[in-house]
């Protein structure tokens, strides 16, 4: 897989999480919980994700400090958390759990999200 492609499906699945966390976010945290609860769902999310992660790392594994290799790093995480997810979801559900019940996550987390969305937006078109 390209780079601006990985980039651009990571932008919109950002931003499929940060304009709703920032319109209503007592509503977005409790599908978020929801949705960890779910652990099927939550190993196939997360399978789909590692094998995007993977495509993109045949091609080239180099991380650098260019955009392109930025964009390596950030597929290197998310094949190393999805691993992580989909061998130890539980682990990771109590964990998020906790995360999600503070009051300040998704006032923190929704402009983040939003600000690596068009991120990776800008990089995908950076890169093409």
């Amino acid at each position: 897989m390209n780079l601006p492609t990985f980039c651009f499906i990571v932008g919109v699945f950002e931003l499929l999480f940060a304009i709703p966390m920032l319109v209503a976010p007592r509503a977005m945290t409790a599908w978020v919980r929801e949705f960890y609860a779910q652990e099927k769902l939550l190993r196939l999310v997360c399978a789909l994700f590692l094998m995007l992660a993977v495509l993109v790392l045949v091609e080239d594994p180099s991380v650098g400090t260019d955009v392109a290799g930025l964009v390596r790093l950030v597929a290197w995480v998310t094949a190393i958390k999805c691993l992580i997810f989909c061998w130890l979801p539980t682990a990771q559900l109590q964990f998020f759990d906790r995360l999600l019940s503070m009051s300040w996550w998704s006032r923190v987390v929704g402009p983040l999200a939003l600000a690596v969305g068009i991120l990776f937006f800008a990089a995908g078109f950076a890169l093409r």
